[in-house]
């Protein structure tokens, strides 16, 4: 398993002295510390966490240097790689990026092998999982800063690689944040043929770009798309240090009802504010579930039941989803349909006719949180 980390992050969850707080990749990292598997992990800190002002502001920041992480991914694939093994990528914000780029490059080209000046071919990729994909690198292209990329053409190179799934995955998961606003961290969603709409799950959750990323001692939203994480992981036979799982997830095993929605305390914690002043500067983007089509394609989009859960109960102070009416259908499931009241656009948009399945809760990611689904 490879696991890149977004800008400034270098993982957190170890070291309980820092102020900052632990990440969704890192607790990842401690879950598959399983004594005696034959699990073999490797964590690429984010960009911007070296010393050096250099690589600090314009590595974070602009994202240079980016493609010395993809290169190192390739390298430590290349070394250590056997045709028997599996392989499952995760990535956050940049990071996710990242895992995209590898996994563009393992499908056009194959892996180099280092003892020979030949590349090995067919190399699946058994879970692709992304978590808030952000592929803004270079200067911004939004709010004030859209001018540079009329005046500069250096910054094209930094152009987004990959945006469709190769032939090579099989399955890719995708989560993305509902509550993020600003402008340079526009979605980047993932697009496969219609024939192969099965292998994609692109489920929108609760929260700002952080919020998804993040984890906190309390209990926070990132709580949700990590036990979503554990279920696709769960899915492919990974195993699980059981004691770290407990103590992430307190109520694991608990079988609470779903239908008791007061006790479902965790879909109602504060979303972190993402767009402030200086953030303004780079402009404004919302976020519109069912608009990331592409002629040909599918996105796959879903909206996962905690946002459903959150409509209810509690007084809360950010509202689901803008725009979005929650609907019963004939087999007891949910969807999202367009409020076309709310539609600032044409008759004749698309958005305003979409509808949205709900993601509903697997099986262990269930257990995780401590509800039944019966």
């Amino acid at each position: 398993m490879r696991c890149f980390s977004g800008t400034y992050i270098r993982g957190t969850w170890a070291n309980r002295n820092s102020d900052k707080k632990p990440t969704i990749l890192s607790a990842v990292v401690e879950f598959l510390s399983v004594p005696g598997s034959q699990q073999e992990i490797r964590y690429f800190p984010g960009l911007g966490t070296k010393y050096g002002m250099f690589e600090k502001y314009l590595g974070g920041g602009l994202g240079y240097g980016i493609e010395n992480v993809i290169l190192a991914a390739i390298d430590d694939l290349a070394t250590n790689y056997s045709p028997q093994d599996e392989i499952i990528i995760i990535g956050y914000s940049r990071g996710a990026y990242i895992t995209r780029c590898v996994a563009g490059f393992l499908n056009r080209l194959g892996l180099p092998q280092c003892d020979r000046d030949i590349m090995r071919r067919q190399i699946t990729i058994k879970s692709l999982i992304c978590i808030d994909t952000v592929g803004s690198l270079g200067i911004p292209r939004t709010g004030l800063f859209g001018l540079f990329h009329t005046i500069s053409p250096p910054m094209r190179k930094y152009e987004f690689l990959e945006t469709d799934i190769g032939s090579n995955i099989e399955k890719v998961f995708h989560a993305l944040a509902l509550h993020e606003y600003r402008g340079p961290f526009q979605p980047t969603p993932m697009h496969v043929p219609k024939d192969r709409q099965a292998c994609l799950k692109q489920v929108y959750f609760l929260g700002s770009h952080r919020d998804v990323g993040t984890l906190s001692d309390g209990g926070s939203l990132g709580d949700i798309v990590l036990a979503s994480i554990l279920q696709q992981l769960h899915d492919v036979d990974i195993k699980f240090n059981c004691e770290k799982i407990a103590i992430q997830f307190p109520r694991s095993g608990t079988n609470c009802p779903l239908s008791e929605i007061k006790s479902h305390d965790w879909v109602h914690d504060p979303i972190q504010q993402s767009s402030t002043f200086l953030w303004g500067l780079f402009g404004k983007y919302s976020r519109r579930p069912g608009v990331l089509c592409k002629d040909g394609w599918v996105a796959n989009e879903s909206i996962h039941a905690s946002v459903r859960l959150r409509s209810y109960g509690v007084e809360r102070t950010h509202k689901a989803i803008k725009g979005y009416l929650i609907r019963t259908n004939p087999d007891q499931t949910y969807s999202w349909h367009r409020d076309k009241r709310t539609s600032t656009s044409g008759a004749n948009d698309a958005a305003d006719a979409c509808i949205i399945s709900e993601e509903p809760f697997g099986e262990y990611e269930a257990w995780l949180h401590g509800i039944t689904l019966d």
